[in-house]
Parts: structure tokens; sequence; C-alpha cells
């Protein structure tokens, strides 16, 4: 039942978005006066078929593509013969060429846009969390981890980004902020403070968790005498580390103590390398405090969560605790928790002081109940695989906000894919791992139906924004190619009176689509065996 639903999501979608990119040429032909012979969904024999004035429109058999046949496109067909002149794509200028050429992505981006847009009205957005906080910060103390930013400076914010602007135009006066922490919001106010280093003002956020692990050590540094790369610091004087922020502020504290009261003293650490725990003892007159701030931690990034479980594992440690779906998360270990970042910290707390379990304290249909999750020899992945918690979603203030949010939304995924794309010339990842052709596209729109209509909904967005910017890739055969020949012609036609004969255009073009359908049989190949190996 699975397949026949991939299958059927599959085809409906590609058609949908076929039919869009297709209407896009096919407006714009209308708009600049070409004649169109055919507006076709599909390829092969016509399911059905109807004429209206100039143009044949037709469904065909095969859903997986669709085109329009334009008057003049191909010298060789015998229906030009009772097509003015005028009306030949041909016969128009380079603009009108290019506006009917790249009408298709065009089309399809705009229809992105206008889907993310809806989506961020209608599902909402995630909210900008805090993943951790720096140590001695103006928000140290006041925000933690897994706070929902809300508001800054009498704006509400819906992104990260927003928050640097914000942060600078203040130049060091006080910043009122509103946060969500659990089920209360709560009002506060931060003073940025200017940080010499980066050389700009800063209120001491981050988005991104600091795990307790060490990840670079300055060449030179005091502190590469006692930390390697790949170190989990565990404990502080023995109070256990659940993350960097936490490590760095436990650090400085003791190592502040010591030159005050008892320099000779060592500062008792204790890391977890190549497995083992390893003690450690630091001299403090041998170390710098400054380039403490200079260690870059290995980072987690993550998507905000409310304390509420959506998902167990079978057989996972959340299994064999007896989670549920729809328990809320109060406290790991005594500590509250508001976010899979404090279930984070409360791991690897648990895990420093070497428990077998993390204690959790949750509500499940109003009342309080006590479970012991078994972490022992648990890596983070192991953990958190074993379950996911709730994603926390806020509704845009108006639509003027739904637009600003929903175009973010295509510049990040724009970004996603040029960076993707990236990776796959430079040979940083393989085209069987970056490319997936329709039977990978049929098995994730089948996977996002199976997870609900809003999942469904990003991804027709997602894969109606692929289709308008792969189109405008300059390869034979696809929109962007036709482009550059238009271009290149004109120029030509300009300098010399001489443009590349169309016989020769189409043979390039048709040279093209045959790689383009290698390539896709070589793709497909690829999915079907990933698929099989459980892959997809």
């Amino acid at each position: 039942m699975e397949i026949v639903v991939a299958a059927v999501g599959f085809v409906l979608t590609i058609s949908a978005l076929v039919a869009i990119h297709e209407g896009g040429h096919f407006l714009a032909a209308k708009w600049v006066r070409v004649w169109v012979h055919e507006f076709a969904i599909g390829f092969g024999p016509a399911i059905w078929k109807r004429r209206r004035g100039e143009t044949l429109y037709a469904l065909r058999l095969l859903p997986l593509g669709g085109y329009v046949r334009l008057a003049g496109e191909d010298p060789r067909s015998p229906d030009d013969s009772a097509v003015p002149p005028d009306r030949l794509f041909t016969a128009k200028p380079a603009w009108a060429k290019l506006a009917v050429v790249l009408a298709g992505p065009a089309a399809n981006v705009l229809f992105a846009v206008v889907l993310m847009i809806a989506y961020a009205a209608v599902f909402g957005t995630p909210y900008v969390e805090i993943a951790e906080v720096a140590p001695e910060s103006p928000a140290w103390g006041r925000l933690q981890s897994g706070d929902k930013l809300l508001e800054l400076g009498d704006q509400a914010i819906y992104f990260p980004e927003q928050i640097p602007s914000i942060v600078q135009a203040a130049q060091g006066q006080p910043l009122r902020a509103r946060v969500l922490r659990g089920d209360r919001e709560l009002e506060l106010t931060l003073e940025p403070y200017w940080d010499e280093a980066r050389g700009r003002y800063l209120i001491g956020i981050s988005f991104a968790f600091p795990l307790p692990e060490v990840a670079v050590v300055p060449e030179g540094s005091s502190w590469a005498s006692y930390l390697k790369p790949g170190d989990e610091v565990l404990l502080v004087d023995g109070e256990p580390v659940g993350s960097w922020a936490e490590a760095v502020h436990l650090l400085t504290r003791a190592l502040q103590r010591r030159l005050e009261l008892n320099p000779g003293e060592p500062v008792q650490l204790v890391v977890r390398r190549e497995g083992r725990r390893v003690p450690l003892e630091l001299d403090p007159r041998a170390l710098e405090l400054k380039e403490l701030q200079e260690i870059r931690p290995r980072l987690l990034w993550g998507q905000p969560t409310l304390p509420v479980v959506a998902r167990v594992e079978p057989g996972s440690p959340w299994a064999r605790a007896g989670l549920r779906p729809g328990d809320r998360l109060v406290a790991a270990d005594g500590h509250p928790i508001t976010s899979a970042y404090s279930l984070v910290k409360a791991f690897f707390r648990a895990r420093a002081e070497g428990r077998e379990a993390l204690t959790l304290q949750l509500e499940r249909d109003g009342r309080p109940l006590t479970v012991a999750v078994p972490i022992g020899g648990l890596g983070l992945q192991a953990f958190l695989g074993g379950g996911q918690l709730q994603l926390a979603k806020r509704r845009p203030e108006g639509l003027a906000a739904s637009l600003g949010i929903g175009l973010v939304h295509v510049r990040n995924t724009f970004l996603v894919l040029y960076l993707a794309v990236r990776q796959l010339f430079t040979g940083q990842v393989s085209p069987g791992e970056a490319v997936t052709g329709p039977v990978g596209i049929a098995s994730i729109v089948g996977r996002s139906l199976q997870q609900g209509f809003e999942t469904f909904f990003r991804i027709v967005a997602l894969l109606s924004l692929i289709l308008g910017l792969t189109n405008l890739i300059p390869f034979p055969a696809l929109d962007g190619s036709r482009a550059l020949f238009i271009v290149i012609n004109a120029v030509l036609k300009a300098l010399t009176g001489w443009s590349i004969p169309p016989e020769k255009e189409g043979w390039i073009h048709y040279i093209g689509f045959l790689l383009l359908m290698a390539l896709i049989v070589v793709i497909t190949w690829n999915d079907i065996r990933r698929l099989l190996e459980g892959g997809l």
C-alpha cells in the first residue's frame, strides 16, 4: 500500500509541477503572440485532448513531463506552413524569446515562493530557540538553553539573522526581550557588550549547542598541553559538565579562585579521551584564561522543540524506559527540561557522573510520573535517536510577516542547493550520494504523505524550487541552455550578422536530451539499489 501511495503521490505532484512549468512557457508565448500548436502534460498517446483556437490541449499517457510546442521551434514541422510569419517563435526579438524560455523556471520558483509564504501563514515557522548562553555575558543567568526568543528591541523575532542588526543598532543601550520558557512568557532587559575580538556588540547567545567536546585547540595555546581535540570535559573540581559553556564557566571560576587564594593548588579536571576517563591536574599559573575563550567546541545543530515526546523508536532506551508520545517532560535529575537542548545537557551531566540511567520527571494525562532512561554505554546520537520531541512553531503576526518569512525560506533553500551543487562539482560528495532520481523523489513524496499534509506541503514547495532552479542550468536541452543560445545568437547577429543555424542548435539540444535521459537511467538505478538496501 505504501508503494501505491508513493507512486500516486509522485505522479500527481510531478504532473502538477510540470503543468505549472509548462504553463509559464505557454502564458509567456501567448503574451508575446507566439503561435502555440500544443500544450501537453505527459508524453506518449493522448488520453484526453481538446482544441481551443489555435492550440491543442492534451493529457498524455506517461505523466512524467510535458511540453509546449511552439510554431517555429522545429524548422521541419509541416504545421508551421499555416502560421503567419510574425507569429513564429524565431521571428520574435531576443527579449521575447528569453521571456518565453525563462517563464517556465520562473513559474516554478514563483509557485515555491507562494507555497512557502502560505506554509508560514498556515502552519507557522520554527521559534528562534537559544541553544546556549555565553558565560558571564549579559544573558548569562537571565536567558537559558531552550528559551524561545519572541521579541528583541520591540521587534518580533522569526529568524536568528534578525538579531545582529538589532543588537548593533542599540549601540550598547539596554534592549527589552520577551521569551517563552516552557509555558511562561517572560520579559527582561539585556545590555549588549562590545567584543574586541569580533569588533561588534554581542548579547551572549548562540543558536548551535556547544557540546562539552573539544574540536580545536589553537596552536601554541597554554591549554594545548592539557586538552586535545576530541576530549569530552566531564568534571571540573568534581562538578559535572553539561555543555562547553558550563565547562568554561566552571574552569574560569576554579582558576580565579586558585589564583586568588592558593595558586599552587591544581584544578582537578576529568575528561573522556579515546573512550577512557582521564584525570588531569591543571596548574593555574601555567594557563591563560583568555586563551580558554579561543578553544572551539563541537557544535550540535537542532530544531526548536517543546518538552513533549512526539515519537518513540521501538526497542530504543526511550521505549525501554516506558516513554510514550504525548508525555510532557518536566525535569531530568532535578533540572528543568524546556527543549531537546536541556535534555542534551542532562544527558552529559549524568554521563559525566558515570551514571547508568537518566531520571526523567514527566506528566502523562495530567499525572506526574518518573522514569529511568538507560544511558550506560550510549553516545549522544544513540540517545537522541531513541525518539523525538515536538517541533516548536509560532504563527507569524500578519501577512507582511508571512511574506518575509516565506522569502527567507526560499533564500535559505537556495543557499542549501547552491552548497550542494558546489560540493558535487568539487568532489566533496559523489553524484550517487547527491543526486536523486524519480524513484528517490517518489520515496520522499511517499514518506512525506505518511508524515502528514504539512510535511507534504513543504516537500512540494521544495521540489518546485528545485525544478525551477535546475532548469536554469546552462546544460543542453534545459531552459538555461536555450536562454544562453538566444543571448549568444543575439550578440553574434549584432556583431557579424550571422547566428548559429537552428538545425545545429537543435542537434545540440537533442544530444543533451539523450545525455539527460542516460543520466536519469543511472540515477534511477542507484535509487532502486539504495531503496533495496534501505538507504532512501
